[in-house]
């Protein structure tokens, strides 16, 4: 199941390493007798991720990476991370009858929300539709800024010319899961799924047909300049009104206290200052 919900390259994955000494960390293909110095990468042979590489993964014993972007620039799943704005990333996905699954992160610090396909899209639809939640997100909580949002996966629309694309760490790690990370969590109590293949086996999944639609609304999106108007989320009914008044200082800048405005206000002006306030 593991390895037909993450789907990824199977000719390479990778290795998490760590350096006692330094305390540094990172990753790295999986290569056959292990990296080198000086070792170059184009002609390394890289170990394929087979069920027994899945199978050391989900026990703990392998701390593996997938490589999500395929040749010929698809994927099968979409995933942004800090657990309030995921939350509203979730509500925003919910809202466009988008199945999306919270995960603890293995710092238990973050989060990640992963949307899975039926079949293969292009990475670039699957990162149109992460961007039209993520745009529905903000507007819903207001307060979310891009210091809580890290990145979209896939990274690339494309697969770059000798390379593998980004690297995603992956949930279900076998020793993080002892400690409830890298679980996904069940939104009415935040608490990791008791039977989480149970859950992933029942979650629903976005038909490329259904992704292509909603990433249209990207390209239908207004912005800069012709800003004119209020966002307002679809996602909730909950729209407390505008004050009639809102009081503002002006210095080097226009200030403006953000308790006074409702969230959909506050992230269009937001949005609106960081347009017009390019230096």
């Amino acid at each position: 199941m593991f390895a037909g919900r993450f789907r990824a390259r199977a000719d390479v994955y990778a290795v998490r390493w760590d350096n006692a000494r330094t305390g540094a960390a990172g990753w790295m293909p999986a290569v056959a007798d292990g990296w080198r110095k000086g070792m170059d990468r184009r002609g390394a042979a890289y170990l394929p991720r087979t069920t027994e590489v899945v199978a050391a993964r989900l026990v703990g014993d392998v701390f593996m990476g997938l490589y999500p972007l395929m040749p010929g620039n698809t994927c099968h799943f979409d995933g942004p991370t800090a657990m309030l704005d995921a939350l509203a990333y979730v509500k925003a996905a919910r809202a466009s009858a988008v199945p999306a699954a919270l995960e603890i992160s293995q710092s238990g610090r973050g989060a990640h929300v992963w949307v899975f396909f039926t079949g293969t899209v292009a990475a670039a639809t699957a990162r149109a539709v992460g961007t039209v939640l993520l745009r529905e997100a903000m507007v819903l909580r207001g307060s979310m800024d891009l210091r809580s949002y890290d990145r979209l996966f896939p990274n690339q629309d494309v697969l770059p010319e000798g390379g593998f694309g980004n690297l995603i760490a992956g949930p279900l790690q076998g020793r993080r899961r002892k400690d409830g990370l890298t679980t996904f969590l069940d939104l009415g109590t935040l608490e990791p799924y008791a039977d989480q293949w149970a859950f992933l086996s029942t979650l629903d999944r976005l038909s490329p047909g259904d992704a292509e639609q909603i990433a249209r609304q990207a390209k239908q999106a207004v912005t800069g300049a012709d800003v004119a108007t209020m966002s307002r989320s679809a996602a909730t009914q909950v729209h407390p009104p505008l004050p009639p008044v809102v009081h503002a200082e002006v210095g080097a800048g226009l200030s403006i206290d953000a308790g006074q405005l409702t969230p959909a206000a506050l992230a269009t002006f937001k949005h609106a200052a960081a347009m017009v306030n390019p230096c």
